[in-house]
């Protein structure tokens, strides 16, 4: 099953219900006039910039477009996009945005030109980039996992935005946990404090992919930017943190506190379960695990297991989640299946602990690294739902936990929205 590196990017692309079949993309949006033949980024003010996946049973392709719109209009089906070389992951920081592949193409950044269009600022290659972080001098981090057996060491990058090089990098294993310790640690999210590097991960056996260990949350700590190991720090409350592929399971609030989410479910890919899906705090100022912080999911007022966490701003949050009953039925890897419209969306406020679902976005599905765009206090999120038998993106408003319907997407889905300037 995991013979290829991308073999799980193109999963959730074989597995759809089929309804979304598409060849080609371009964002149109139905009140923006946009002139025709160029690669899709023409028009006055285009600054939204939308990655768009399609996908059929063959396999998947994605688009990178602009528009003056992401509310009004649809995605539809017209040819014109710039293609990207395959599945890709996306991230975004300081006005550039990253198509990330695993190919010869390596990661493109993207910028806005003087002419409202997309023009390349550079590329860089890496054998492997599956989570990237921003770091608060305007660069971003990059962590390269190992696949298969034998191989133990992640690489860890940070990669200068002026002229989109890698600057400095490492090679880690991210944390030992015995002298005989044959698991690969798989990096689930980056975070950048101050002067520090916070890796979350989890074990698991690079041939057979079995997560033996689901009773600890761990997270490893290095110097930033030089990457030297400091430490890794623990807690035996829930399971590891993240997923596979999970853009979001780490953050970062304004005050400088670091959460993070353990899903602890076999429909997140993990082979057996454990300690609860929980939520974790490390205070500012602290490389520990805040051990009078703890927010046990199963038993919260949504009784779930909580598969995503995404900052919006001001100590809210927004959560991804799966009853307790429906998980408990799931297969493994069901999160990243079109045909499993069954998660939920809530905003957590992290002062308080009160979680409030938002009860006007279909369940839904799907989801793999995808990211929410935050504008003027303001989410916007890519839901495919087989329950609406659409993909569309959603404004959603933190303060009251409520969600307005945006373009609709005549195919999978966005992973990621950002706005570009020049």
């Amino acid at each position: 099953m995991f013979s290829k590196r991308n073999q799980m990017a193109f999963l959730s692309a074989r597995t759809m219900s089929g309804f979304f079949t598409a060849a080609l993309i371009v964002l149109s949006v139905a009140s923006c006039k946009k002139d025709k033949g160029g690669d899709g980024t023409e028009g006055k003010d285009s600054t939204y910039v939308v990655s768009v996946r399609t996908g059929d049973d063959d396999g998947t392709t994605d688009y990178v477009v602009a528009t003056q719109s992401i509310m009004d209009g649809e995605i539809s089906v017209d040819g014109v996009g710039i293609e990207q070389p395959g599945w890709n992951y996306y991230f975004a920081n300081n006005n550039i945005f990253f198509s990330i592949n695993y190919g010869e193409e390596g990661t493109i950044a993207y910028v806005l030109g003087d002419d409202k269009k997309l023009k390349e600022k550079g590329r860089f290659w890496v054998e492997a980039l599956d989570c990237m972080g921003a770091a608060e001098d305007g660069n971003v981090v990059g962590i390269g996992a190992p696949w298969g057996g034998g191989s133990y060491d992640c690489e860890l990058m940070v990669i200068d935005a002026d002229d989109i090089s890698i600057s400095n990098r490492r090679f880690d294993r991210l944390y030992a946990i015995s002298g005989n310790d044959t698991l690969n640690k798989w990096p689930t999210g980056a975070i950048v404090r101050g002067d520090k590097l916070y890796v979350s991960f989890y074990p698991l056996d690079g041939e057979s992919w079995d997560t033996p260990i689901m009773d600890t949350a761990y997270v490893s700590i290095f110097k930033y930017p030089s990457l030297e190991y400091i430490k890794t720090i623990k807690d035996t409350r829930t399971a590891p943190i993240g997923m596979y592929g999970s853009v979001s399971s780490i953050i970062k609030t304004e005050s400088g506190d670091i959460y993070s989410i353990s899903p602890a479910s076999l429909g997140a890919g993990f082979t057996r379960t454990g300690n609860p899906s929980g939520l974790l705090r490390i205070k500012n100022n602290e490389d520990k695990f805040d051990e009078s912080y703890f927010l046990n999911f199963e038993t919260s007022s949504i009784q779930a297991k909580v598969i995503m966490l995404q900052y919006i701003g001001n100590n809210k949050a927004l959560i991804r989640y799966v009853p307790l009953a429906i998980d408990a039925a799931l297969p493994m890897w069901a999160y990243y299946s079109q045909a499993a419209s069954v998660t939920k969306l809530a905003i957590i406020d992290l002062n308080t602990s009160v979680i409030t679902p938002i009860t006007d976005i279909p369940d839904h599905s799907h989801g793999y690294a995808r990211n929410i765009f935050v504008e003027n206090g303001k989410a916007y999120y890519s839901i495919t739902s087989a329950v609406t038998n659409e993909a569309r993106i959603y404004e959603i408003d933190p303060q009251t936990a409520t969600a307005k319907k945006g373009a609709l997407i005549k195919g999978l889905e966005a992973p990621l929205i950002y706005k570009l300037t020049n």
